[in-house]
């Protein structure tokens, strides 16, 4: 795995996540590792053998850019491993700390719920719960973050998606005319949620992207079943009702990435984007979120029929 390389001035926000993490995890699990094994357990998902390592590689890289969302992403798909705890905990855990620290970095791209929203979904405990440091210092949930322009809310999370796939170099945004990209999936986090990220291949370089934004697969009521009725994350959009999607899931969309007349996502807007569904409130949080950088390739561009 390519180590992710860590600019050494935000050595500060590595340190701040990694504790107050931990402290959250003391109150869910009453386990709260300290010091050295902490870091150590932060720094081998991001690639490094060890926090000296990574300390290392920061000193380095000197003030190399940073994107949070692939720091966040990278640190989460193993950190429950490193620490010996629950994932469930873990991501309750360090979403409660991206709340936290919001207040101090602005660039960390967190949307909490809004408190209408905390009054009208009292079976989503855990997202009240990541609003209450708000709600105790008076400030506003999206005040530290960068103002939003007007990319598509859905098409903010397919961007945010097919970056992630560029950066764990699933496949490249290059095609050859001839290949195809085996189907999968990965897990992430995206504004503090977390998500999955699925492809498929459709032939003439072209390949189906979807994101399901603050997704629990526990409360999925197919996530146990056998055979077909299995979710094995291959389709466009979660395989139950779309009457249960609100239990456990708040946001599904997809469109189709383009490689042989260039690198962009299909459609401008809305266009091009299919499979969409969002739960009360969902969009609103969307929209709030920064627009996202695309890593190579271009947000909108020609829907091909």
């Amino acid at each position: 795995m390519k180590p992710f390389r860590l600019p050494v001035n935000r050595l500060p926000l590595f340190k701040d996540l990694a504790n107050h993490t931990a402290d959250h995890l003391a109150k869910l699990a009453a386990f709260r590792p300290r010091g050295k094994k902490l870091y150590n357990a932060f720094s081998t998902p991001l690639g490094h053998k060890d926090f000296d390592a990574l300390l290392a590689d920061a000193m380095q890289y000197g003030d190399g850019p940073f994107v949070w969302q692939t720091f966040s992403s990278r640190v989460l798909s193993e950190l429950h491993s490193s620490l010996g705890c629950s994932r469930p905990d873990v991501l309750e855990a360090f979403g409660k700390a991206c709340v936290q620290l919001n207040l101090t970095y602005s660039d960390i791209s967190f949307v909490s719920i809004s408190q209408d929203d905390k009054d009208k979904q009292s079976d989503t405990p855990a997202n009240a719960e990541r609003l209450q440091p708000f709600l105790e210092t008076g400030a506003s949930p999206t005040s530290a973050l960068t103002p939003p322009t007007n990319m598509n809310p859905y098409r903010k999370l397919l961007v945010i998606g097919l970056n992630e796939i560029l950066s764990r170099e699933v496949f490249s945004l290059g095609w050859d005319g001839e290949s195809r990209v085996p189907a999968g999936n990965l897990t992430m986090i995206i504004a503090g949620q977390p998500s999955v990220v699925c492809w498929q291949d459709a032939g003439f370089g072209e390949i189906r992207i979807s994101v399901w934004w603050a997704y629990d697969h526990d409360k999925h009521p197919q996530s146990d079943l056998t055979a077909n009725s299995r979710e094995r994350f291959t389709l466009p959009s979660p395989l139950a009702n779309k009457r249960h999607y609100p239990k456990f899931v708040a946001a599904v969309c997809s469109t189709w990435l383009e490689r042989k007349e260039g690198h962009y996502l299909q459609g401008q807007g809305s266009e091009g984007i299919f499979e969409s569904y969002s739960r009360r409130g969902a969009v609103e949080q969307l929209k709030a979120m920064p627009d996202p950088q695309p890593s190579g390739f271009k947000a909108e561009g020609r829907l091909h029929m």
